[in-house]
């Protein structure tokens, strides 16, 4: 595996005065998960980039909320994490635009978006909150699980109890549907989908629910309503700590682990469906999502509640 690093250029960079470090990383999702591993990669690239001095160790995060994660950081007891960006909806406006259902037409849209002044934008608006965003790290559009029958119009969402991420924009959003949004945190989803607490969850292929519900027919609805991506973020504390060689390498390693996510992505989804559907999973993909988006787009300006962000909203529009 080769690394994107100039070895000999590390000691123009300052990094001969770095004090040694392992930075203390989190998730939610296990360690065969894309998101995990490309932080594990990441932590390799740093580890050359920085001739040893920083690494990376990623360990489970709270199960409960990625919430919390976002506490620790902010109080500087943990180095750093990966989160899903509608964690961050309820702190952090900008990342509201991310999450809104329907705005990206393609992986290719959200990636051109994130990966642009659009993203760098959002990413500094977590500054304030003692957080230093580094990058994106896309896994692929959500869809509708759901256990007993389908979901191909939003009609079929009418008291429909379906979980949703807590404190995102999805919440409001399936409200306007018909649907009854439960707020729980991921590790409840697929028990409280088996035992008829719940009947639909929104997820993508790499989902705890797309291969750990038994007993029930399950189905999974192509609607891909939404895109919201993972994001890399940092204590302030701990990147205070850093110098500026430290941090650079940082970021440049982020932005490698998301190359090498996006790499094998679309192979990744596909192994993922197969397992599913060999699961018993139906894979329902005669949805009407142009009656979804009919439904879902004019509610942008109640779902952001800001002119300035429904202002960034038409921006990502204006690039499809």
């Amino acid at each position: 595996m080769r690394f994107p690093v100039v070895l000999a250029a590390l000691g123009m960079l300052g990094i001969s005065s770095l004090q040694a470090r392992e930075l203390q990383s989190s998730d939610i999702f296990p360690a065969e998960h894309p998101t995990v591993e490309a932080v594990a990669y990441m932590s390799r690239v740093l580890n050359q980039m920085t001739a040893g001095k920083l690494s990376i160790a990623v360990g489970p995060g709270d199960l409960d909320s990625e919430l919390y994660s976002v506490s620790q950081l902010r109080i500087g007891v943990q180095d750093m994490a990966r989160v899903n960006v509608s964690t961050l909806n309820g702190l952090v406006p900008a990342t509201r635009v991310l999450s809104l259902p329907f705005l990206f037409r393609s992986q290719d849209h959200l990636r051109r978006t994130v990966d642009g002044p659009i993203g760098a934008e959002v990413l500094a608006s977590l500054e304030p909150l003692g957080l230093v965003g580094l990058c994106f790290l896309d896994v692929g559009p959500r869809s509708l699980f759901s256990v007993g029958k389908p979901i191909r119009k939003p009609a079929d969402l009418r008291g429909v109890r379906m979980s949703v991420q807590l404190a995102s924009v999805a919440s409001p959003a399936f409200r306007a549907l018909g649907a009854s949004p439960v707020a729980m945190p991921l590790a409840s989803v697929a028990p409280s989908l088996e035992a008829g607490i719940i009947d639909a969850s929104t997820g993508d292929w790499l989902s705890p629910v797309s291969t750990s519900i038994s007993g029930r027919a399950i189905f999974m609805n192509l609607t891909e309503h939404s895109r919201p991506p993972g994001i890399v973020i940092v204590s302030r504390k701990t990147w205070n700590q850093l110098d500026a060689a430290g941090q650079e390498s940082l970021r440049e390693a982020c932005i490698s682990a998301r190359k090498e996510l996006r790499s094998g992505l679309d192979e990744r989804l596909q192994e993922t469906r197969k397992i599913a559907e060999e699961g018993g999973i139906t894979v329902i993909d005669d949805v009407d999502k142009a009656a979804f988006e009919a439904l879902l787009t004019p509610l942008y300006g109640r779902l952001l509640g800001s002119a300035s962000l429904l202002k960034l909203a038409r921006r990502i529009q204006d690039e499809r």
